[in-house]
């Protein structure tokens, strides 16, 4: 007598056949199983360890640069991933060409969110409110674009801001009606004080939105990011 196949219908996530993203981001960490990764890792290579010595100079045998022929002094535009992190690129990508059905119906998910699990306790905070994202402008952007601003409302940032933040805060000012206010540092300057005393001057106490780099791109300088968090919130 032939047996009965029950119809379970589709289980899958969305069009994919994998676990639920949102459930597995939610999951506790005490019952989540990551998956495995489908190769080594290279970061496991005892060559690409970094020991906390290795920062500055000693750094350099990380990284693919070039730096018998170049003295690469450009840090505020393009620089380059590591050895390991650049290997392990290579191999995803060959991995994922393997199979690509497979990859992506299957496999893609589950890994996005362990890197998000991981990177989320790295940075101690939750996985779910942790987002991947191709680069930091599309993070800025979709920040911006949350706030709503109004007609009276100042969006304050400074002059030695990354200039694709100084335009998108200039395209949100003239779509709402608000206010871009610049404040405007000179050099040269004899500490962070100096940097706090001009924003706590030319920040008036109605700004709606304050932007500031942690570490500028042109000038390279270290702004005291907590002070001014503090001050805003004064403010």
């Amino acid at each position: 007598m032939a047996s009965t196949v029950e119809k379970t219908g589709y289980q899958g996530f969305g069009s994919f056949h994998s676990d639920d993203v949102e459930v597995l981001i939610r999951q506790n960490a005490a019952t989540y199983t990551p998956p495995s990764l489908p190769f080594e890792d290279p970061s496991d290579d005892p060559a690409h360890s970094c020991p906390q010595e290795d920062f500055g100079d000693a750094a350099k045998r990380h990284f693919m640069i070039d730096f018998k022929q170049w003295t690469f002094i450009n840090h505020g535009a393009f620089g380059a991933v590591s050895q390991a992190a650049y290997e392990c690129a290579e191999l995803w990508r060959r991995h994922c060409e393997l199979q690509p059905l497979r990859f992506i119906d299957r496999e893609l998910f589950p890994q996005l969110v362990r890197v998000i699990r991981e990177l989320a306790a790295f940075v101690n905070c939750r996985p779910q409110d942790l987002v991947l994202l191709p680069n930091a402008t599309t993070g800025l952007n979709a920040v911006i674009s949350s706030v709503q601003l109004s007609p009276g409302d100042v969006v304050y940032s400074l002059n030695i801001g990354y200039g694709s933040v100084k335009k998108m805060l200039q395209a949100a000012c003239d779509a709402s009606g608000a206010h871009q206010l610049v404040g405007d540092v000179t050099f040269p300057i004899s500490g962070p004080e100096d940097i706090i005393s001009l924003v706590e001057q030319s920040m008036p106490d109605n700004t709606k939105l304050a932007v500031f780099d942690a570490v500028t791109s042109n000038t390279a300088l270290v702004l005291p990011i907590q002070e001014l968090v503090n001050l805003c919130r004064r403010k």
